[in-house]
């Protein structure tokens, strides 16, 4: 919320520098029943500034309606990615709700504009345990970490060996440690 509330001091200031993305809400199906005019698309952020907090009635817009529903979530992972202010764990969920077990990893790497290694390892993220996944998005775990988890069988042997890891980084010891092998 800080960061929408920095977001409306600079629009406040400065003007909206970037108009929103929207894609008529015919062209989604539901949601024009449920009252909605629009899809929001892209500028989710400027959206609730404008609207919450500066209290904007209208808001400039680029209508998108050329674009199918899966065209629409990937243009907004895609400004999401852009931002950088997703930690890999929203990257790695946002991947898998775009590309549902079956899909390659060259196809999502080449739709997204990535290296099919920056794909593959947020998949591998996604099969660890909750509790490992959230180590590594709190940082306390590298996606060297995550490559190094996927080697095992079990989900107890991943949560283990990742704690061992964690509690190898924070005594200084090198994470490699032979005590930590298999």
């Amino acid at each position: 919320l800080q960061s929408v509330r920095e977001l409306s001091q600079s629009i406040d200031g400065l003007g909206l520098q970037f108009p929103v993305v929207v894609q008529p809400a015919e062209e989604v199906g539901g949601f024009e029943s449920e009252g909605f005019r629009w899809r929001l698309i892209a500028g989710h952020r400027r959206f609730r500034a404008v609207t919450a907090l500066l209290k904007w009635t209208e808001i400039p817009a680029t209508i998108r309606s050329d674009l199918t529903d899966r065209q629409a979530r990937l243009f907004n992972f895609a400004e999401n990615l852009e931002r950088e202010d997703l930690n890999v764990l929203e990257e790695a969920r946002a991947l898998g709700r775009l590309f549902p077990e079956g899909a390659s990893l060259r196809e999502a790497a080449r739709e997204l504009k990535r290296h099919t290694r920056w794909v593959h390892v947020r998949f591998r993220l996604l099969r660890l345990p909750e509790e490992v996944q959230i180590k590594v998005a709190a940082g306390t775990l590298s996606l060297g970490d995550v490559e190094v988890l996927s080697q095992f069988d079990t989900p107890e042997e991943q949560i283990r060996v990742a704690d061992e890891i964690a509690r190898a980084k924070r005594q200084g010891r090198h994470p490699n440690d032979p005590a930590l092998a298999r």
